[in-house]
């Protein structure tokens, strides 16, 4: 799994792909249910919110508003 997501890594021409690629990779290699990435706001809540994902999601990042508390 490793080995795949340093080759996305290598070929990876835009920032969006590779985020997508990894995630999917990590999923599907790794066996993951679900795999997601997301970046942190800079709001009071200190939330996460979401930029890629795969696997079964099953509503889990709808439910959650699309983004997440993150602890510091």
């Amino acid at each position: 799994m490793l080995s795949q997501v340093n080759q996305i890594l290598v070929r990876a021409t835009e920032e969006s792909h590779l985020l997508q690629e990894a995630c999917h990779a990590i999923s599907t290699l790794g066996r993951y249910r679900l795999v997601w990435i997301g970046t942190p706001m800079e709001d009071a809540a200190k939330t996460v919110c979401p930029v890629c994902a795969a696997g079964r999601d099953d509503g889990y990042l709808t439910i959650r508003g699309r983004s997440v508390p993150f602890a510091v």
